[in-house]
């Protein structure tokens, strides 16, 4: 085992709010990466029995990794028992190592109201400070810019985030902006923009 402390990035899909993300994991030696790599493994081969000890362990050892998919299975009750306040505290952990995507479950976990009532401007919080890192979930930022939900009500913002997301081929952005075209209620109803999209 080495003693220098690297990044590693590991491409991770998590399917949240309807958007793929990535994460990073930050690993001591090959030793830890590869221990990753298992738990990932057995993780997404439903091995729970496998992949929660090398998660708890990974965890302990400081990979943000480990952190932010053991915190997910807190906050869902996926191979244990569901417990957000659980779940906060290692993805609170898990953005002291500048993991992006560690914010974008934060979000998730206050604007869904997991610790009770739902907490938008955290949840805003959270969701800038992963973009500043690089990492953007447009959909959601749109929604909350959209409603005015953790931020000021700005529609044209809204718009302006999604089609940034259709450039970029998110077909969630897509689908969220032919939605709010084709409200007849809403401040970006245009049929002619929404048949444009589909």
């Amino acid at each position: 085992m080495t003693t220098s402390v690297y990044r590693t990035t590991f491409f991770l899909l998590f399917l949240l709010n309807g958007i793929l993300l990535s994460t990073h994991a930050l690993a001591d030696d090959e030793e830890l990466e590869k221990e990753f790599m298992l738990a990932l493994a057995a993780d997404e081969a439903g091995d729970c029995d496998k992949a929660l000890p090398l998660y708890i362990s990974l965890a302990d050892e400081g990979v943000p990794g480990a952190m932010i998919n053991l915190g997910n299975m807190y906050l869902t009750g996926r191979c244990v028992e569901k417990d957000p306040k659980r779940a906060l505290a290692l993805l609170n952990v898990a953005v002291s190592y500048q993991t992006p995507v560690a914010h974008i479950y934060l979000a998730n976990l206050y604007y869904e109201g997991h610790l009770g009532e739902p907490d938008y401007k955290r949840a805003y919080l959270h969701l800038s400070r992963a973009a500043k890192m690089g990492l953007l979930n447009r959909p959601l930022f749109a929604k909350m810019h959209y409603q005015g939900q953790g931020v000021e009500k700005e529609p044209l913002q809204a718009e302006y985030i999604l089609l940034e997301g259709i450039e970029a081929g998110d077909e969630t952005s897509k689908t969220l902006l032919i939605e709010y075209y084709s409200d007849q209620n809403g401040p970006l109803y245009s049929p002619e923009k929404a048949k444009q999209l589909k």
